[in-house]
C-alpha cells in the first residue's frame, strides 16, 4: 500500500509542475517563465547538494568567524550559526540560479518557437516536478540522518532514487567536533 501512495505522491507533484508550466506559458505565450521556474527549483537542489555535503567544512569557517570576531553566549552564538547557513545557503542559492539563468535565457529567447509552447513548457514542468520531488527527497533523508535517526520515515523507501540518493547520503559521514557543535 504505501508504494502506491509513493508513487502517487510523485505522480502527482509531476502532474502539478507540468500543469503549472503548461498554464503559465500559454498565458504568456512564451517559455522563459516556466525554465525561470525550473532554474529556481534546481538551484535550490544543487544549493542543497553542496551544503549537505561541505557542510563540516562551512560550519568550521562559520565557528571561527564567530569565536574569533564575535564574543557572544553559546545560545547566541548557534543562533548565530544557523543565521550565517541560512545567509550561505541564500546567497549560494541566487549565486546559482543568477548563473543558470543570465546563461541559458537570452539562448532560448533568441531559439523560441511559439508553435510548440505546449510541448517544451510540458517537457520542462516534468523536468521542475522531478527536481521537486528530489527536492522533497533530500528533505526526507536529511531528517532521518538526524533528527528522525529512531523514527524514519519511510514512504519512498520503494522508489529507486531515493534509494541511490539515500545510498550517496549515507556514504557521507559528517563528523563534527565538539567545537564547532557547541
Amino acid at each position: 500500500m504505501s508504494e502506491i501512495i509513493s508513487y502517487c505522491i510523485c505522480i502527482f507533484i509531476l502532474l502539478i509542475a507540468i500543469k503549472d508550466s503548461v498554464k503559465k506559458s500559454l498565458y504568456e505565450y512564451s517559455i522563459i517563465f516556466a525554465l525561470e521556474r525550473l532554474f529556481y527549483y534546481f538551484s535550490i537542489f544543487i544549493t542543497f547538494l553542496v551544503i549537505y555535503f561541505k557542510v563540516d567544512i562551512i560550519l568550521n569557517v562559520v565557528t571561527n568567524l564567530i569565536l574569533n570576531n564575535f564574543k557572544f553566549g553559546p545560545i547566541t552564538e548557534d543562533v548565530f550559526k544557523i543565521i550565517l547557513l541560512m545567509c550561505i545557503f541564500f546567497i549560494f542559492q541566487l549565486s546559482v540560479y543568477f548563473l543558470l539563468r543570465n546563461t541559458c535565457i537570452p539562448i532560448i529567447r533568441k531559439r523560441q518557437n511559439k508553435k510548440y509552447i505546449v510541448f517544451y513548457s510540458s517537457i520542462i514542468g516534468a523536468i521542475k516536478g522531478m527536481v521537486i520531488t528530489l527536492i522533497i527527497f533530500m528533505c526526507i533523508i536529511t531528517y532521518n540522518n538526524t533528527l528522525g535517526y529512531y523514527n524514519k520515515i519511510e514512504l519512498f523507501n520503494n522508489i529507486s532514487i531515493y534509494n541511490n540518493l539515500s545510498s550517496v547520503v549515507a556514504d557521507k559521514k559528517v563528523y563534527l567536533s565538539e567545537e564547532m557543535t557547541e
